[in-house]
């Protein structure tokens, strides 16, 4: 993700999916992205925007389940017992690597 954020910058390309084991991450960086991440906790979605967790809307993140539609004609949703994120923090990484990084 910061590789991502920054790599046009630096010439910089992925050499792993995940930030926290690439080699070309520096610990400024690092440290950087896991106060992003540990601040990104902290921001709370707007009722019935967004999975929680994850960030992703509702219809696509496996924790939720189409529960009908309201009366504007929306579909609602409703969070499932066992229901479990597909995404993880990808979204939420990929928001704070470009608060952090992007030039």
């Amino acid at each position: 993700m910061i590789c991502k954020a920054i790599g046009g910058e630096r010439g910089r390309r992925c050499q792993r999916q995940d930030w926290w084991s690439c080699e070309l991450v520096t610990e400024v960086e690092r440290k950087a992205m896991e106060s992003g991440i540990e601040a990104s906790k902290k921001i709370l979605m707007e009722k019935f925007a967004g999975c929680w967790r994850c960030w992703m809307p509702r219809e696509v993140c496996r924790r939720y389940t189409e529960d009908g539609v309201n009366r504007g004609g929306y579909k609602r949703y409703s969070e499932m017992a066992k229901g479990k994120c597909q995404w993880g923090n990808v979204l939420k990484e990929i928001c704070m690597a470009l608060i952090m990084f992007y030039p």
